[in-house]
């Protein structure tokens, strides 16, 4: 749909890019606050993680699986943990 029609691409994109820049928003006060890796690109994850989790949603959908879903959570979820800052 965004391909064939402008205005909805362009809301698309405010809404994508919203989402992006608060969950960069909190992966930046996560790094502050010690839980993340000082040498993690929060832009760079922030955008990972919205994309990985659109590709999650299209693979179920098209899978029509709920374990799909749950399967690539869970290798999000191990990716992330390995960005964090091991507390002691």
């Amino acid at each position: 749909m965004s391909v064939v029609d402008p205005l909805f691409r362009e809301k698309l994109q405010v809404v994508m890019t919203l989402w992006i820049d608060e969950t960069d928003r909190y992966l930046k006060k996560a790094q502050a606050d010690g839980y993340l890796k000082k040498a993690v690109n929060t832009r760079q994850l922030a955008e990972f993680i919205v994309a990985a989790q659109e590709s999650a949603f299209a693979m179920t959908k098209t899978m029509n699986d709920r374990r799909m879903l749950n399967s690539l959570y869970n290798s999000l979820k191990d990716y992330i943990e390995s960005k964090a800052e091991v507390k002691s």
